[in-house]
């Protein structure tokens, strides 16, 4: 007998946006350099925050080029990533992110872009667009002080997967894997396995199973995980997280599925947005859709010479180009991420 403690945490991500403008800003590009404009304090992502626009710079160094910076108005410590976007009034676009998570330690710590654009002349309005994101950390759960068997159900089911002794059900990934698995846990663990293995259908009767469209690691992580209800490794994850996703659709195993939609909105990147793009579309997943839609706009004149976006299916493209487009010339158009 041992004594186990346990904690659960929820992650949840929140995003917001805030437009500051800005009328007739080349009145300001004479502005003595570290002089500045702040936006009122507006409430986004749990927190409080203000936007800093340096006209002629933050500092001589900065060469009299137009400064942006993001403030918490907070005295706790927040952490957060953000972009942020201009739009000067002939509808020039020019956007920044920041790379990783930014520590606002108190309400006195701002980030930003020292060298965001060169100073802005033309009369006007300028309009400043900031999207922030958080990822926060909800209902902490707690179980303490619990005697618990040393040999715990979760043990035991990991002890169970490919027990070939007690298995009834063989399963072929061609050209020459096989798993020994147990109707009972496929039955009670996936609405599909259990309709294929109910009906007088081959699967049923013979007890094999043949699976020809899902690598064979990445079944076995889905086995896996339908044995034990524990979610793939962070590199499990990393090589298989798209096959994960489409696995889980077909089996209808919704958790493992959400986890993927999570992990792959977390790590959208130039490289794997278009193909993330498209399978959100095949899969119709809103949720990894709309974050790779919002990866894409805010680097759309990076990605878009791609080979690989220019390849994309031809009705994804022009919705994207759809979207960039009313992003660009139309302030009240907002992409959210849920």
């Amino acid at each position: 007998m041992i004594e186990e403690q346990s904690s659960t945490y929820r992650v949840q991500t929140l995003t917001g946006r805030y437009t500051f403008r800005i009328e007739e800003f080349h009145a300001l590009a004479s502005i003595e350099t570290t002089k500045f404009l702040e936006s009122p304090t507006f409430s986004l992502c749990d927190n409080t925050w203000a936007v800093r626009i340096y006209p002629t710079g933050a500092k001589d160094s900065h060469n009299g080029c137009l400064c942006c910076r993001l403030m918490s108005k907070s005295t706790d410590e927040v952490r957060a990533t953000f972009t942020i976007t201009m739009i000067t009034s002939n509808k020039k676009t020019i956007s920044k992110s920041t790379e990783s998570e930014k520590v606002f330690s108190s309400a006195s710590v701002s980030w930003g872009f020292p060298n965001f654009a060169e100073v802005v002349k033309e009369s006007g309005t300028v309009t400043f667009i900031t999207t922030i994101h958080r990822h926060i950390i909800l209902n902490q759960v707690c179980t303490s002080n619990s005697i618990v068997a040393q040999m715990t159900v979760v043990r035991m089911m990991e002890d169970l997967f490919n027990d070939a002794e007690s298995s009834d059900i063989e399963v072929t990934i061609p050209p020459e894997s096989k798993l020994k698995l147990h109707r009972c846990v496929l039955m009670y663990r996936s609405n599909v396995f259990r309709a294929m293995l109910q009906s007088p259908m081959y699967e049923a009767t013979s007890g094999k199973i043949v699976v020809e469209d899902i690598p064979a690691n990445v079944f076995r992580t889905m086995v896996w995980y339908l044995y034990t209800c524990k979610f793939p490794s962070a590199d499990e994850m990393q090589d298989q997280a798209i096959d994960l996703l489409f696995a889980s659709k077909k089996y209808q195993i919704d958790l493992l599925y959400h986890a993927c939609e999570v992990y792959l909105c977390n790590n959208v990147n130039k490289d794997n947005v278009v193909p993330l793009l498209t399978a959100a579309d095949m899969l119709d997943s809103s949720l990894l859709k709309r974050r790779a839609i919002q990866y894409i706009v805010v680097h759309f004149s990076q990605i878009s010479e791609t080979d690989t976006y220019q390849e994309m299916n031809e009705n994804i493209r022009r919705d994207v180009e759809h979207i960039v487009a009313y992003t660009r010339y139309d302030d009240n158009v907002t992409i959210k991420l849920q």
